[in-house]
């Protein structure tokens, strides 16, 4: 009867790490090794339907983050015409759910959504 290591070097009755969900290793990841804007962009696209609601969300995203200044593509000009008007809300309610001033401008033009 064999009883010492197995043929892959893994220790009998050494118990493995639990497996990890990858939804959550993936977060890790991001959080350590992107740049603050880039992990700054991927919060606001995750919360920018309840920032401006459904039907704003279904035509318009978050595309960029450069030096506070968030480019928003829209699916049209009435889009961009009425995302205009939102504007300032919409910084402060970006603002308030990220803790800090991260946006300070937002410039909206057509993109895909």
């Amino acid at each position: 009867m064999w009883t010492g290591d197995s043929p892959m070097g893994i220790k009998k009755g050494i118990p493995s790490p639990r497996p990890q969900r990858l939804d959550g290793l993936i977060g890790d990841i991001l959080k350590t090794r992107l740049p603050l804007s880039a992990r700054t962009l991927f919060q606001i696209s995750d919360q920018w339907p309840d920032l401006v609601g459904e039907k704003a969300a279904q035509n318009t995203s978050p595309g960029a983050l450069k030096e506070k200044t968030l480019l928003v593509h829209a699916t049209s000009p009435v889009w961009i015409h009425h995302m205009q008007f939102c504007k300032k809300e919409i910084m402060e309610k970006l603002n308030r759910s990220l803790g800090k001033e991260r946006v300070e401008h937002i410039i909206f033009k057509i993109g895909r959504v």
